[in-house]
């Protein structure tokens, strides 16, 4: 196994073989009262709904920048339209909300969470939809965790 404080790695959109690996990885910890099994059959089921069409729902990776190219942590963001209110007025615009945060067991206590957010919200400010840019007003991480939150350098709001 690589040595993990030598580990180059590069985070990315995850092709559907490393979703798939993904999904077996978040299984692991998601699960209950699922199997690994239902759990992956879950998350294939809500791919498929129109929420998650056109790029709305997609699945990321924090991978070793090797051969194996083996996923290091992973996440998945469904991409919404939403209403701001400003003192400019009100307008449509895009969010994002953040889960399914999991690093692969072995990988964790290293930073890699942290890591693959911070790589996520400049994705984020930047993320092709159709032919045009378009530059996300937010994103909301749904963590039962609080650490979660902290170590990436993000506020903690309330609503």
């Amino acid at each position: 196994m690589p040595n993990p404080t030598t580990t180059t790695t590069i985070f990315t959109s995850a092709s559907p073989l490393q979703a798939l690996e993904c999904d077996s990885i978040a299984s692991t910890t998601f699960n209950a009262p699922l199997t690994p099994t239902a759990f992956i059959a879950r998350e294939s089921y809500m791919s498929s709904l129109p929420l998650a069409s056109n790029g709305g729902l997609k699945t990321w990776c924090l991978c070793a920048n090797d051969e194996t190219r083996r996923v290091l942590a992973t996440c998945k963001t469904i991409r919404r339209e939403v209403l701001v209110t400003d003192g400019k007025g009100t307008r449509e615009d895009l969010a994002f909300c953040v889960g399914n945060v999991v690093v692969r067991e072995g990988e964790r206590g290293r930073g890699r969470g942290g890591e693959m957010l911070g790589s996520l919200g400049g994705e984020l400010d930047g993320i092709e939809v159709g032919e045009e840019e378009a530059r996300g007003c937010g994103s909301l991480l749904y963590s039962a965790k609080e650490e979660v939150s902290v170590v990436c350098g993000r506020e903690i709001g309330t609503c």
